[in-house]
């Protein structure tokens, strides 16, 4: 791979690609994908990974605001960029004229943009080494360990885990075209022993598999992105499968907290070594719940189209706790946190709990404009065939596990929640499926 990485570089630099240049990458986790991350680094280019669920705007609007000149893709014939070739071939790519654009940086990785526009984070290989020797700590890698590309490199945690592998001298294993029906097959075949996954994706895979022992070659299943469900943490506790709840962020690099095997089940366990949490009230504050703030030895150097340094502490949107043992519990979004009658409401605890009911495929909870209470608690629900939940039934379910302030006072049906392409739900997007009451 080293040699093909720097026979591509050499193609690249051919082309005009200059240092410091960014270059954007659209393509799905796979040979010539990971070959061209590394040959945009050979030559000291900037590498830029877009997801390929993208729309083509979307990725052509992100190209643009990069001030990227070149487009590397797996698509045949796009109406813009190059397509990169077979694994053996030579990248063949016209003359770039227009003058570069430089970055301070080594990548470009996009937000979700679950609150809004994508924003553009500035990062460098020196700071994802330091932080991958203090994911080394908390989830050792070794020469024999396979672990599976399930996330995009446009996604953090997929980009993180293929330089740790190089960083380290595992092998990554590229993921089946559909990941959820293709996972088994590839687990076994390719004997996988890590895998990073959403909590939707793992609860797909394990209600095809049925009663099946857990493969025998997996050593840990890393369930990050969003919130995981108790009730999927206990059934996968009860089967033995070696899963471990991750809380990670772009501009920390990855991972900030990590489960240990012996960390309380709910809690994404104790910092890595050399990252900083601390929660702080409104007011900025030391809390013994609220805002999380962090700092990582992988943090960002800065932004996009902002001149601004980058601060010391990460600000994140998250709310969140630290136990007397140093666990750390997350307990949802600020912009998320529904306000009902003066109450404070946790979407993420609503859906957790609605989400045992034997008739619900998928649940999202938000708050909407309400003209007794402020915001109403609604439930958007996908629902089992065959079944049709009242509202009242939703609320005598909930009765019992909930404050009554944060039982559901609407209740919309959708065919399909809203999710970023790495599988969050896009709750903005969700409100906007209710009809005008």
């Amino acid at each position: 791979m080293e040699s093909r990485a720097a026979t591509w570089g050499e193609d690249l630099r051919r082309a005009g690609v200059a240092p410091g240049e960014p270059v954007a990458l659209v393509t799905h986790n796979d040979p010539a994908a990971v070959i061209a991350l590394f040959a945009i680094r050979s030559i000291g280019a900037v590498a830029a990974p877009l997801h390929p669920a993208l729309a083509p705007a979307e990725a052509r609007a992100l190209a643009q605001r990069l001030g990227a000149r070149l487009t590397l893709t797996r698509a045949p014939n796009p109406p813009w960029g190059t397509t990169l070739p077979e694994v053996g071939s030579a990248l063949t790519i016209p003359r770039l004229v227009d003058p570069p654009k430089t970055l301070e940086a080594d990548y470009v990785l996009f937000t979700s943009g679950t609150q809004g526009r994508p924003r553009g984070v500035l990062l460098t290989d020196e700071r994802f080494q330091l932080h991958a020797r203090a994911v080394h700590e908390r989830v050792p890698l070794s020469t024999r360990d396979r672990w599976l590309a399930s996330l995009s490199i446009a996604h953090v945690g997929g980009l993180a885990l293929v330089l740790r592998a190089a960083q380290f001298g595992s092998r990554v294993v590229c993921p089946p075209q559909d990941l959820v029906d293709g996972l088994e097959a590839t687990v076994h075949g390719s004997r996988v022993t890590h895998l990073s996954l959403v909590p939707t994706a793992f609860e797909r895979w394990l209600g095809r598999r049925g009663d099946r022992p857990v493969p025998p070659s997996l050593e840990c299943v890393l369930l990050g992105g969003a919130a995981a469900p108790t009730r999927l943490l206990e059934r996968a506790r009860e089967q033995g499968w070696p899963v471990r709840t991750t809380y990670g962020l772009t501009e920390a690099g990855s991972q900030v907290a990590t489960a240990r095997p012996d960390s309380p089940l709910g809690s994404v366990g104790p910092p890595l070594p050399g990252v900083r949490i601390q929660i702080v009230d409104e007011t900025g504050r030391p809390a013994s719940s609220g805002r999380i703030l962090v700092q990582s030895p992988g943090q960002c150097v800065g932004y996009l189209d902002d001149a601004q340094a980058a601060p010391e502490w990460i600000h994140t949107d998250d709310l969140g706790r630290l136990d007397a043992a140093g666990n750390l519990w997350i307990q949802g979004r600020r912009s998320d946190l529904i306000i009902s009658g003066g109450e404070n409401v946790d979407p993420v605890e609503v859906e957790s709990v609605l989400a045992e009911h034997p008739a619900i495929v998928e649940v999202g909870v938000a708050g909407l404009p309400d003209a007794e209470w402020g915001e109403a608690v609604t439930a958007f629900l996908v629902e089992r065939p065959g079944h049709a939940l009242q509202l009242d039934e939703l609320r005598a379910f909930c009765a019992t596990r909930l404050a009554r302030f944060k039982c559901p006072r609407r209740l919309v049906r959708v065919e399909r929640l809203p999710r970023t392409p790495t599988g969050k739900l896009r709750r903005a997007a969700l409100r906007a499926l209710a009809p005008a009451v």
